[in-house]
């Protein structure tokens, strides 16, 4: 799956949008409810990141393994953990002014 995403090609790209369409849509409207302080954009806006972070987590931790060799040593509670985490604290994190600015205009 996260060689579907990271290395795509047309067909696979339309499949995984058919197959996922409705679930984007339904964890958009989730954390709109949630994070009622965020417009639809930037809602939209971080859950790419956090389908990139989960991409690029199942492709496996040999990406970086000439950089950071360690982390295919850990074990898969671990990085659920570590990637729970990184995704929350993005997802609630503030609107940066500049954003906020531009969405006004």
């Amino acid at each position: 799956m996260g060689r579907a995403i990271t290395e795509p090609d047309q067909v696979v790209s339309k499949a995984i949008r058919n197959i996922f369409e409705d679930v984007f849509e339904r964890f958009s409207a989730a954390f709109a409810r949630a994070l009622p302080e965020l417009s639809v954009e930037e809602i939209q806006l971080r859950l790419h990141f956090v389908v990139g972070a989960l991409a690029f987590t199942v492709a496996g931790p040999y990406a970086f393994e000439d950089k950071a060799p360690s982390i295919r040593d850990h074990d898969v509670d671990h990085i659920t953990r570590s990637l729970v985490s990184f995704v929350a604290a993005g997802l609630r994190a503030s609107v940066n002014s500049k954003i906020k600015d531009k969405e006004s205009r």
